[in-house]
């Protein structure tokens, strides 16, 4: 297991890549509130949002990390509000010369079970 990314200012989530034995014992876990396939939280940027997890450590705190969060509260950034409309899949950007941003965005199921998640829990710590 590899985290990428946390998040415990706005929503309490990881960004991980894991197999199939650990997510299965993440689910488990009472606090656990789903495991989805990981998306880009602004695509142009590859960005997943939270803060970077480097060296076992979370890069503290700064807002640019939460500008695509932002933006989604503010209604100018496309994203699925419901987790389940997502699971197990990847979104990803089609034509970003498109001024419809719903358009923008498709999905496709995920290659491969080795692959990056965004585990969801409910409370500061899991």
């Amino acid at each position: 297991m590899k985290i990428y990314s946390v998040s415990t200012r706005h929503y309490y989530a990881i960004g991980a890549l894991i197999d199939e034995e650990i997510c299965s014992k993440l689910r488990d876990m009472p606090q656990v509130l789903s495991i989805n396939e990981d998306t880009y939280m602004d695509l142009e940027k590859r960005d997943y949002g939270g803060e970077p997890f480097i060296d076992g450590r979370p890069v503290p705190y700064d807002r640019k990390y939460h500008a695509a969060y932002w933006a989604m509260q503010e209604g100018m950034l496309y994203f699925p509000t419901n987790m389940d409309d997502h699971k197990d899949a990847e979104i990803r950007a089609t034509n970003s010369a498109s001024q419809d941003k719903e358009a923008d965005y498709k999905l496709s199921i995920p290659r491969a079970w080795f692959s990056r998640v965004r585990v969801w829990w409910n409370g500061p710590s899991p």
